[in-house]
């Protein structure tokens, strides 16, 4: 049996919000040091954004049309990073408990 090396912390299905008409459908995945978007369709696969989490200065937590509680914007210094995602408290969760290492 082999074994499986972490790479990642968390994955999970996500939409990256790129302009106010141009979404990106990918996977959101932490590591010890990092939150990772990659892209997951043919069109944008090569579409790849790193965030260092000791970046990140604001985790705001907000619902699409005005019910579901599935929006996440990261802020940093430079640039504002918005997502949909599947499991978001989970996934604050554990960006919060690596943040704080």
């Amino acid at each position: 049996m082999k074994s499986r090396s972490r790479k990642y912390l968390l994955a999970v299905a996500a939409t990256y919000y790129e302009s106010s008409n141009n979404t990106i459908d990918g996977k959101l995945k932490i590591t010890p040091d990092k939150v990772v978007f990659v892209a997951s369709n043919k069109k944008s696969r090569l579409y790849k954004i790193e965030i260092p989490i000791n970046d990140i200065i604001e985790i705001i937590k907000k619902s699409s049309y005005a019910l579901i509680p599935n929006v996440l914007v990261l802020k940093t210094a430079q640039h504002s990073y918005k997502f949909t995602l599947y499991a978001r408290e989970h996934f604050v969760r554990v960006l919060e408990e690596n943040k704080n290492m």
